[in-house]
């Protein structure tokens, strides 16, 4: 049987190997990608050209009619079945500013920041699933994967200060977003819905030097996440190991189980590191 995915927010790291994973085995796997831009998507662009089962799709998940043009697209090329909607796109905010206390920035900045945050990683995933509905129940599995962060959830968050308000912030909405798309209906129709962290995983790209404040930030968040998690080794998991582990957790997991927020070490395990 011939599996079909979207991937929103394909253009690099995690996004990117979803379609580089899925999409090895050509005759078992359609696998869409969904880009922004062009510029930050060259890798996705040259997966699409080499594996006839990839598609890529030029879609800003934070603007609606860009959302319903790929969804007219995707529609064509998966003759009308979807099987697993991955919701992975996400804003970050400016570099320097990703570990700032909202305290600390000016009211105009952090407006701006939230608002362009929310569009993204909340109001953006929403659009996306209720408008790839109609393909996903035409489909056998009907199951949507919203990517989320372990720093969305308040214990991890309080004992180790993660210091990413903005991302964190509006990644807690996606999680009670997914909760409401499954409660409201949706799990009665068989949907499996899941707000799933993956972890910490190493998604650096060798071909472009990573900011000095980000990676600044990086290593303090490490060293926080290791005082309060000293069972952690430390060590950022490798992208396909972190989509295996995340699509392993999707696959297994059941309607009567939506709306849950998770690790990629699985439903019943309440570890995040």
């Amino acid at each position: 049987m011939v599996y079909s995915v979207v991937v929103a927010g394909a253009s690099r790291g995690l996004g990117l190997e979803y379609v580089n994973f899925l999409s090895k085995d050509s005759n078992a796997n359609i696998v869409i990608g969904l880009y922004r831009s062009p510029s930050s998507a060259s890798k996705l662009l040259q997966l699409a050209k080499e594996r006839p089962n990839v598609h890529a799709i030029q879609a800003d998940v934070g603007k609606l009619s860009d959302i319903q043009s790929a969804v007219e697209q995707a529609t064509r090329v998966l003759d009308g079945k979807l099987d697993l909607l991955i919701n992975n796109a996400f804003y970050a905010g400016e570099p320097a500013k990703f570990c700032a206390p909202l305290h600390t920035r000016s009211a105009e900045e952090l407006e701006a920041d939230l608002h362009a945050a929310f569009q993204v990683n909340t109001v953006g995933p929403i659009m996306t699933a209720n408008l790839f509905l109609p393909l996903l129940r035409a489909g056998p599995t009907k199951k949507i994967m919203n990517i989320s962060t372990l720093a969305a959830d308040t214990d991890v968050v309080l004992r180790a200060p993660l210091i990413e308000p903005v991302y964190a912030i509006t990644k807690a909405a996606l999680n009670m977003a997914t909760v409401s798309m499954a409660v409201g209906g949706l799990r009665e129709e068989a949907f499996t819905i899941l707000a799933v962290s993956p972890g910490v995983s190493n998604t650096a790209d060798a071909d472009t030097p990573l900011d000095p404040q980000i990676a600044s930030d990086i290593k303090k968040i490490y060293e926080n996440l290791r005082a309060a998690y000293p069972d952690w080794d430390g060590v950022a998991d490798a992208p396909e190991d972190t989509v295996r582990m995340t699509l392993d957790v999707i696959n297994k997991a059941t309607p009567a189980q939506s709306g849950r927020f998770v690790s990629h070490f699985g439903i019943e395990n309440d570890r995040w590191l």
